[in-house]
């Protein structure tokens, strides 16, 4: 007769977030350049509008000049481009990383289980396990922080712009 261990509160809520935040602390430097690079990229992306309500009110005034506009506009993209790039290959190799540090710690966790114990649980299970909380911190490093980022960003950026475009009409 088997004997099954009762299951912790945390691993019933899904996982214990906290022992995340503690695996992911010896990577602080590299998610801080992750963070910058998303920062600076969302940063440039407000950009945009200023350049185009420049454009605008140029036209209006009748001091519209194509090329000036055409040249911000190409290197305003290409620098964007260049940083937007730069972030998502360097989240890609950061999340590889993790990957391969997790798998390894996981490899030897198991290497120190009886052979009981593995045979109990099962090798599928074990696999797909490991596989899926391994992809999940994949996911979580290319994807979560970089869209938690930006979007602070954006929204901050974006109110900072419409009170200096027209504080009146931002209300």
């Amino acid at each position: 007769m088997k004997v099954k261990k009762p299951i912790k509160e945390e691993q019933k809520q899904g996982g214990n977030f906290g022992a995340f935040i503690k695996e992911m602390a010896s990577y602080k430097k590299q998610i801080a350049v992750l963070c910058l690079l998303v920062v600076v990229s969302s940063i440039m992306n407000l950009f945009f509008p200023k350049l185009v309500a420049g454009a605008i009110d140029a036209f209006g005034r009748g001091t519209f000049q194509l090329n000036d506009y055409v040249w911000q506009f190409v290197l305003l993209a290409g620098v964007i481009f260049l940083i937007s790039t730069s972030q998502t290959y360097f989240s890609t190799y950061l999340s590889e990383k993790v990957a391969f540090d997790l798998r390894e710690k996981l490899a030897l966790k198991l290497s120190r289980q009886t052979y009981k114990f593995l045979n109990e649980v099962g090798t599928e299970t074990l696999l797909t396990n490991i596989t899926s909380d391994v992809d999940a911190v994949k996911t979580v490093i290319t994807q979560g922080i970089p869209i938690i980022f930006s979007s602070v960003i954006l929204i901050i950026g974006s109110i900072f712009i419409m009170f200096s475009i027209n504080w009146q009409l931002a209300l």
